[in-house]
């Protein structure tokens, strides 16, 4: 009798840790594709290329928008404002896209178009400086210490790492930046020299080479042009600039999907320092790998200082 009472126990153990399982089990109705996507725009009257985008869904769980290609897409809950500034001055049109993801990666997408009339304009003064009287080029600042450098974002100055005299790749040392302008036009271009190679922060390299096995703490020259890597999807040689008041009040200085040499992902950089023969740059960025933002300090000068 207790051998009967026991299997019947352990019958019933089994049913019930089985119901048990089958509860915890997702059900696939829940998985509803999101729909009524329903997308509004703003775009500032003062040709400052600022946009705002408000978009919602039902069963939607979260918002993603893409506001021109090759930038990172702008996540935000469904009813929430995305917002984004568009720095090539003219008037077009440019292509949107809004991505609903709902329960279990579900998603619903939608296409617009957007008409812009942009004009930026950067202050004749600060414009002489960075490009001169139409086109200027500017190269490492490579004989002073701490022409580059690395220290946590949150620090207000760089009280890390300090490269000293001509220690980067020399793959670095040979990329030329050019500024220039005609009219309110502003051009940029990044001259990597030869074999197209900049220098690509370590923690970065595997992420937009795939196929790479990058060495910690050491930062490779790489061939940006390179259509095995997605780093070529990002990084424009020949391309344009704008020189903006952030929210903070300080210039920051915008290359639309470049980069001033190293590359590590940011396209905005804040000025810490511009004159007509010296320029002072700090870049912020999240590294892929490591996930603690980062922030990167730049020295340059005009080609040929000090000849």
């Amino acid at each position: 009798m207790k051998d009967l009472i026991s299997k019947y126990s352990a019958m019933l153990l089994v049913f019930f840790t089985l119901m048990a399982c089958q509860e915890d089990e997702p059900s696939l109705s829940s998985l509803v594709t999101p729909t009524n996507l329903n997308v509004s725009t703003v775009v500032d009257s003062d040709r400052s290329g600022n946009i705002t985008l408000t978009a919602t869904a039902d069963n939607a769980l979260s918002i993603q928008v893409i506001f021109k290609q090759n930038a990172d897409p702008i996540t935000v809950n469904p009813g929430e404002a995305a917002k984004f500034r568009y720095t090539q001055s003219g008037q077009y049109s440019q292509l949107i896209t809004i991505v609903a993801f709902g329960a279990g990666g579900t998603a619903t997408s939608r296409n617009i178009d957007v008409d812009l009339d942009v004009q930026l304009l950067i202050d004749p003064e600060i414009l002489q400086k960075i490009a001169g009287d139409g086109t200027k080029r500017w190269v490492w600042n490579k004989e002073e210490t701490g022409h580059w450098g690395a220290d946590a974002a949150f620090n207000g100055q760089n009280d890390g790492f300090q490269a000293p005299p001509n220690t980067l790749n020399p793959c670095a040392y040979d990329d030329v930046l050019t500024f220039s302008y005609e009219g309110n036009s502003y051009g940029y271009q990044l001259d990597t020299g030869a074999g197209n190679e900049t220098l690509v922060g370590w923690a970065d390299v595997q992420f937009f080479y795939p196929n790479s096995s990058p060495q910690q703490f050491v930062d490779e020259c790489r061939d940006i042009s390179s259509t095995n890597s997605t780093a070529a999807k990002k990084i424009a040689t020949d391309t344009s600039f704008i020189i903006v008041l952030g929210e903070d009040g300080e210039l920051y200085l915008e290359v639309e999907n470049s980069t001033l040499s190293f590359w590590s992902g940011t396209t905005r950089y804040k000025i810490i320092e511009l004159t007509d023969d010296f320029l002072y740059v700090r870049g912020d960025f999240k590294p892929i790998l490591e996930g603690i933002e980062i922030a990167y300090y730049h020295q340059f000068r005009p080609e040929g200082y000090g000849l």
